[in-house]
């Protein structure tokens, strides 16, 4: 295997916070499929993902230095613990194909109108392979640069949304079904919390990781907190979604020079969210290629970063040609796909390697 690139700890935060701010769509996929009213999962999915958020720390710290396919082999032993990597590999593609899927969706219906879908996402999948080829020690200094600009454009644009906003339609509070409200809240903490399981697994390319626990929980907590504070400034205004909507950004006045100031800000969070995505990408195809490679026995893991950055962008060419299908599985199905490799299979290894390392002692 290569020698194991090194990021500092404040770096993996950022990369943290840059896959949350990723997730900001969901707000529309959420949005789509259970109304507005449905805000308030928004605040319900914390306890819960931060619980297995813990879960994927906890793998982690407990087998220091080691990767998430070493950690697979001590807990399940070789054919098994192979076996647990290969699904998390095809978790780690599957999520990464409907997020670039859906991004080219989103893109080709409202801003490069009549492209084909295939001509939007071969290109980003391309930048996303040299990124990931490049190694995590050049992804984590240009998460800081790109982090901070990308916190400053949507920390302005979510105090913008608010102040504009009319404090009466978060009222009522619970009108949505409780049934529904259950679903939203999974969905949530599956796609908000549980997808950074892909960014964790940098944790043993860290440089001094002493108190790993709490500058990953910070992280977390702000980058999803901007996510819960785009969500409730989106029903403030009583419009669509903050960031995707091409009729309305904020709600403006009259003004043609409010109205263009407005309009500007929207091209800066639309442009944010990009960023975002492509990181996010970037992480999860690391993850793939490094699982394959420890898997398979490969002697470096960076020439996989193109084929199998093709291989995705393929896969999410075929996935759907609608948006509106992409929300309904992401809000009614994959939640209960994703609790294997986010609860299932952690909670497993966890125990286990907690059992060894007891009886060890």
């Amino acid at each position: 295997m290569e020698k194991r690139q090194k990021i500092y700890l404040y770096q993996y935060s950022f990369l943290l916070v840059l896959a949350c701010l990723s997730n900001l769509f969901i707000i529309g996929a959420v949005e789509g499929q259970a109304g507005s009213e449905t805000w308030m999962a928004f605040l319900f999915c914390f306890p819960l993902g931060l619980l297995v958020n813990l879960l994927a720390i906890g793998l982690f710290t407990r087998n220091p230095g080691c990767t998430l396919h070493d950690i697979n082999i001590r807990a399940f032993g070789k054919i098994l613990g192979n076996i647990a990597t290969v699904l998390y590999t095809l978790y780690f593609f599957l999520i990464s194909a409907i997020l670039l899927n859906y991004y080219g969706l989103y893109t080709v219906d409202t801003v490069l109108v009549q492209m084909r879908l295939i001509f939007f996402i071969a290109p980003v999948m391309l930048a996303v392979a040299y990124t990931a080829k490049k190694g995590i020690e050049t992804l984590g200094r240009m998460s800081v640069i790109v982090g901070a600009v990308i916190l400053v454009v949507c920390i302005a644009a979510v105090v913008f949304e608010i102040a504009t906003g009319e404090p009466e339609h978060l009222l009522p509070i619970l009108a949505a079904p409780p049934e529904k409200m259950i679903q939203v809240v999974l969905a949530l903490t599956t796609i908000e919390f549980g997808e950074l399981l892909a960014v964790m697994t940098c944790v043993p390319n860290i440089k001094e990781r002493k108190k790993l626990v709490k500058p990953t929980l910070l992280s977390i907590l702000a980058g999803n907190g901007l996510v819960l504070l785009f969500a409730v400034g989106n029903i403030l205004v009583g419009g669509q979604t903050a960031y995707m909507n091409t009729v309305g950004f904020f709600r403006a006045s009259q003004s043609t020079e409010l109205f263009q100031a407005i309009n500007g800000v929207k091209m800066l969070v639309v442009a944010a969210f990009f960023f975002a995505v492509v990181f996010r990408l970037t992480i999860h195809l690391r993850a793939i290629c490094q699982c394959l490679a420890e898997t398979f026995h490969l002697a470096d893991q960076k020439h996989l970063a193109l084929p199998v950055g093709a291989l995705v962008a393929g896969f999410a060419q075929f996935i759907s040609g609608s948006s509106l299908e992409v929300s309904r599985f992401l809000v009614q199905v994959y939640p209960y796909i994703a609790v294997v490799p986010q609860v299932g299979l952690p909670a497993l290894a966890l125990c286990l390697t907690w059992r060894k390392q007891k009886k060890e002692e």
